[in-house]
């Protein structure tokens, strides 16, 4: 039998915070033996669940909007985004990104705050008013 793994060990092989742990444990995604004031873990558990957010990562690109008016920041990140395995679609501005989510999912978006006409936080707060109107199917007059 294998020693059981401490906090640090796990942090380390799974590359996340302890907050994420705890939210694991607290929702049974991990099991953890209380040891004194910490929690232990088995190894075969952590390779399990390594091995099954391996898969998900593999299986599900997920989708990520980088809006931005800087076109070398904007294909910076999509660079970067790119080699880490995520799918990333690249807009200039908070219009382009508000008629793109209406036909278009995406996992994330990426925001400049400091954009002309539609700021980031505008673009986003228009992006969810749109998405709960398709949501509730709603014709009145807030939508």
């Amino acid at each position: 039998m294998r020693k059981l793994l401490k906090i640090s060990d796990v942090l380390t092989k799974l590359k996340v915070s302890r907050r994420t742990v705890d939210y694991w444990v607290d929702n049974g995604i991990l099991k953890a033996i209380r040891f004194g004031g910490t929690y232990r873990f088995h190894p075969e558990d952590i390779d399990q669940l390594s091995e099954s957010i391996r898969e998900t990562m593999e299986s599900e690109h997920q989708k990520i909007l980088v809006v931005g008016e800087d076109i070398l920041m904007r294909h910076s990140i999509k660079s970067l985004l790119d080699r880490a395995g995520y799918s990333v679609t690249v807009v200039p501005d908070g219009d382009s990104a508000l008629r793109l989510s209406q036909v278009q999912d995406f996992d994330l978006m990426l925001a400049d705050m400091r954009m002309p006409e539609m700021n980031g936080v505008v673009t986003l707060k228009a992006i969810r008013k749109a998405q709960r109107c398709v949501k509730r199917d709603d014709t009145e007059d807030d939508c």
